[in-house]
């Protein structure tokens, strides 16, 4: 199946704001309820499914790319001089068999940032947390541990992670 260049875009527009209603219905659920926690995954996993789609969207190889994309220039309309970006390639030479840990490093530090968007909660389970309180010599009831692994938001998560983390 063949799709133009602007029903890609059409398609990801799409994805992008079905992912921001998602997100925010997700963030409006109630954390004490009982249905609650299948709730969210099931949020997430549509998400994640999204996500995948706008991946592979934008991973197809254009056939037929438009001209404003490839920076040719049309007839009319004024061309910007680029100007070169500092930095543009990472530093560090990972071209031989085994880099230097320094090249690797410089390497990493120079990538572009991007925020990185992870669902935290969805994480850690609660032998987990148990594991990590007992190793850290933390004691905490039953109930305590219920009621504060109950959380309701990623800083209340945060909260209880750190608790069991004191490092």
């Amino acid at each position: 199946m063949a799709l133009t260049f602007g029903e890609i875009l059409d398609r990801i527009r799409i994805i992008d704001r079905d992912v921001t209603e998602l997100s925010r219905l997700k963030s409006r659920l109630p954390a004490d309820r009982p249905y609650s926690s299948s709730l969210q995954i099931s949020f997430d996993k549509q998400i994640n499914e999204l996500l995948n789609e706008r991946v592979g969207l934008m991973e197809l190889e254009i056939i037929d790319p438009p001209s404003w994309i490839l920076g040719v220039p049309t007839i009319g309309v004024p061309q910007e001089t680029p100007v070169p970006i500092k930095g543009l390639f990472p530093s560090g030479d990972l071209s031989k068999e085994k880099p230097d840990d320094q090249d690797v490093i410089n390497f990493l530090r120079e990538l572009p940032k991007t925020e990185i968007h992870l669902h935290l909660e969805a994480c850690v389970n609660k032998d987990t947390m148990k594991r990590l309180i007992a190793k850290n010599g933390i004691s905490v009831t039953d109930e305590e541990f219920e009621a504060k692994f109950n959380f309701k938001d990623l800083n209340g998560f945060i909260q209880v992670f750190f608790s069991s983390n004191p490092s």
